[in-house]
C-alpha cells in the first residue's frame, strides 16, 4: 500500500470513528463508544504501518500535507 492510499484510509477511518462515537453518545450506549475507540486504535496502527517512505522508512506526519518527496532521503515517492 502506498502512502497516499494509507493517508486516505486514515482520514476515512478517523471520520468513521468520530461518527460512531457521536452515535454512542447520542444513544447513550457505552459499547458503541468502545467500538469507536477500537476503530481509532486500528486506524492509528494502519497509519503507522503504511504511511512511511518506501526507501528509508521515515514516517510522515499526518498533520503535514501529502509529500511528493521524502523529507529525509529526498527520493520521489511512487504513486
Amino acid at each position: 500500500m502506498n502512502h497516499k492510499l494509507s493517508r486516505r484510509i486514515f482520514i476515512i477511518g478517523l471520520l468513521l470513528a468520530i461518527v460512531v462515537a457521536l452515535l454512542g453518545g447520542i444513544f447513550l450506549k457505552d459499547w458503541v463508544v468502545w467500538v469507536a475507540v477500537g476503530l481509532f486504535a486500528v486506524n492509528l496502527i494502519q497509519q503507522a504501518a503504511f504511511d512511511k517512505c518506501p526507501h528509508c522508512g521515515e514516517w510522515f506526519s499526518f498533520r503535514a500535507p501529502e509529500p511528493d518527496f521524502c523529507p529525509k532521503c529526498g527520493k520521489k515517492l511512487d504513486e
